[in-house]
């Protein structure tokens, strides 16, 4: 009985500790899984939900831009530094091309009011406006 229960007891441990394990494997793969987002998926989720306002804004600014291509895999949230011990803001921001041209860039950035908060199309604007390159170097659109 003893033998029994110390295998039983073993097994159980075994299974929580790699069950575990797979929940989160399956989470960073399927955001939805179990109804649990990361607030990074969440954040994604927000953004690809709005692309169409982002892509807007971007046309809004720049009426020649006929296309906008998001590089989702881009996404990156940090502190602004303003040099104070307690930093500045937290920005969100995602990269892009326009026109479906290969030679160029810009950096969309939206306002955040922690790291893990969610952005809002209200603040967004451009880290990086709207750049191509041409004639040996990058230039303003």
């Amino acid at each position: 009985m003893n033998l029994r229960l110390k295998i039983l007891l073993g097994i159980v441990i075994v299974l929580l500790i790699g069950g575990g394990g797979t929940i989160t494997m399956l989470n960073e793969e399927h955001p939805s899984f179990l109804g649990f987002q990361t607030a990074r998926q969440k954040q994604i989720t927000y953004l690809r939900e709005h692309e169409k306002e982002m892509e807007d804004y971007i046309k809004s600014k720049y009426p020649t831009v006929e296309s906008v291509q998001f590089d989702w895999d881009s996404i990156e949230v940090g502190q602004e530094g303003n040099g104070t011990p307690q930093g500045g803001a937290w920005v969100l921001s995602i990269r892009g091309k326009f026109n479906h041209l290969e030679h160029t860039k810009f950096v969309m950035a939206f306002g955040l009011d922690s790291k893990d908060s969610l952005p809002s199309t209200e603040r967004m604007g451009f880290i990086i406006p709207l750049y191509i390159y041409r004639d040996g170097g990058w230039n303003n659109y």
